[in-house]
């Protein structure tokens, strides 16, 4: 590994119904609760149906948005503590929207 490179290696994958308007992106499996807080992941995430939504911090509406013509959104490297408070907002209150997730942990 070069200095300054960054590598990845997968770490855990899953999927969550959104049942609510806004629920926890990982649902009630806590995908990350085995990393130390600290640690970076890199998170991809997409749709299972025809249905979009937002993942944003805790408290934020307004985040990134993840539709059905997105193969996978990347959102930016971040530390578990922060992670692991995204929110899934879904866009249309009737929605049956499926958010899935792949988790990838920095290697040190």
């Amino acid at each position: 590994m070069a200095k300054g490179e960054r590598h990845f290696e997968i770490y855990a994958s899953g999927s969550t119904a959104l049942i609510n308007a806004s629920q926890n992106l990982f649902g009630s499996y806590q995908g990350l609760s085995l990393l130390a807080i600290d640690d970076a992941v890199r998170l991809d995430v997409y749709t299972l149906n025809d249905h979009s939504f937002r993942v944003a911090p805790s408290g934020l509406t307004q985040g990134t948005k993840v539709t059905p013509g997105a193969s996978v959104v990347q959102l930016p490297t971040m530390r578990v503590r922060n992670a692991s408070t995204l929110i899934a907002h879904i866009d249309v209150a009737s929605s049956n929207a499926s958010a899935a997730w792949t988790a990838w942990v920095h290697l040190q």
